[in-house]
């Protein structure tokens, strides 16, 4: 499959040579010897587009689920009929429960099941609203069980829900927005619902395998965490971390000039950047913030590695603007997977006066690593920050590389010229060109 037009590419994706013949066989001469007596008549439709009977399976086999045939033609002729598989699998049992009659079946107080309900990120259900279904009931139900078993209880409860919610919406929206781009032709998606609706297990069960699996993971490193840090409650603790912020330099101006396609992979490649720099250096992606990353680390040296690491990664990006790094060290609130305080607020104002490229660090980093030999240093002098007052500040760079001035100017002329690419990239779109290289 070609290369989609005036898109940005991903980072390393080493696009290979391409013949445009994706789903037909490679022809070859015809043979000399006598053609076969009656060959089967071919039956209509194509490679791309699937036969009647590829749609005959499926609509069955969605109508066997209920779905009426205005839903069905509808989703036929937009080319989504996996995307309505997968709503009617999703759940397997119908509505049958309102709001009080799922929380009394569970033995869980009404009121709590609405607040886990919002927590989950869901809207609001009528109280005469046939809406909910026995899988409802049963994961109510367990959750009574384990605060019975004290587990956990109420609150926390609905702070894990709100965690978990936000989580799973993403997890969801990822997958879902994946779906055209991974089966692009009718028959392609007419094959892959017809395998979806006899046999959905393949779908929702290994998916389920690989989702406990990374949650397993993430909970035996917090769990060790956890065990070297001074409680505050049942539900925060107070950790000595680093943390970083990382803006991409240049990007609220582009995000007025690209299309939504282009935008897309542009914040894309930027998450993969700073995952992949973020996580090989052995510290922790927090979030990210459209065009800003939030990381920590349990140790300043490790921070500053990668916060330097960060500027290099993109400065020398083909297609990515620098980004901006601000590092601080100290004390901090973790609660639910989120991290708050001073030191927070002292990190992400670093980054507004940070130079295109560069990192700049507080007083106390400077301190912690003066003595490396890694490090080269700049004193900014006293600056004073919005909500946090005047501020000895530092930038930092790894020892051996050029001059912050020098580095700044070229990288500032570079990141407009990344900004005129994206431009021109939009404007091929436009005039349906190929992009080069593509």
């Amino acid at each position: 499959m070609s290369a989609e037009r005036g898109r940005i590419p991903r980072r390393r994706a080493a696009r290979p040579a391409v013949d445009g013949s994706v789903g037909s066989a490679p022809e070859s001469p015809a043979p000399e010897s006598p053609a076969p007596e009656s060959p089967a008549p071919e039956s209509p439709g194509d490679a791309a587009t699937g036969t009647p009977d590829d749609e005959a399976v499926v609509r069955r086999l969605l109508q066997e689920r209920g779905v009426s045939e205005e839903a069905l033609e509808r989703a036929l002729a937009h080319g989504r009929v996996a995307l309505l598989a997968i709503e009617h699998l999703s759940l397997p049992a119908p509505p049958a429960y309102t709001p009080g009659r799922v929380a009394e079946k569970s033995g869980l107080p009404y009121e709590m099941t609405v607040r886990l309900w919002r927590a989950l990120g869901f809207p609001a259900v009528g109280d005469e609203e046939t809406f909910f279904t026995d899988v409802d009931l049963a994961a109510l139900t367990t959750l009574r069980r384990l605060v019975e078993l004290g587990f956990t209880d109420e609150e926390a409860a609905v702070q894990f829900a709100r965690v978990l919610g936000s989580a799973m919406a993403r997890v969801a929206e990822t997958e879902i927005a994946a779906q055209p781009s991974t089966r692009p032709t009718s028959a392609e998606r007419l094959a892959f619902t017809e395998a979806l609706l006899t046999a959905p297990e393949n779908l929702f069960a290994v998916l389920g395998d690989l989702i406990v699996y990374v949650w397993r993971r993430h909970l035996q490193a917090a769990a060790r965490r956890a065990l070297v840090v001074e409680s505050v409650d049942d539900n925060a603790a107070v950790v000595p971390l680093a943390v970083g912020f990382a803006d991409l330099v240049g990007y609220t101006a582009l995000s007025q000039q690209l299309s939504e396609r282009a935008l897309g992979d542009l914040v894309s490649r930027f998450e993969e950047t700073a995952q992949d720099t973020i996580t090989a250096g052995g510290a922790r992606v927090v979030k990210m913030i459209g065009d800003e990353v939030m990381f920590v680390a349990d140790d300043v040296a490790t921070a500053a590695t990668i916060a330097a690491a960060l500027a290099e990664v993109f400065a020398g990006d083909e297609i990515l603007s620098d980004v901006r790094v601000g590092l601080a060290r100290g004390t901090v609130l973790s609660q639910e997977g989120d991290y708050y305080g001073p030191v927070v607020n002292l990190a992400s104002r670093l980054v507004n006066v940070a130079y295109p490229g560069t990192v700049v660090v507080a007083e106390d980093v400077h301190e912690a690593l003066a003595g490396d030999a890694r490090w080269a240093w700049r004193s900014l002098g006293a600056r004073h920050l919005k909500d946090i007052g005047t501020v000895t500040l530092w930038a930092l760079r790894s020892a051996g590389t050029g001059p912050a001035e020098d580095r700044a100017r070229r990288r500032f002329l570079r990141t407009l010229l990344s900004e005129a690419g994206y431009q021109r990239a939009e404007r091929r779109e436009a005039h349906g060109e190929d992009r080069p290289g593509a």
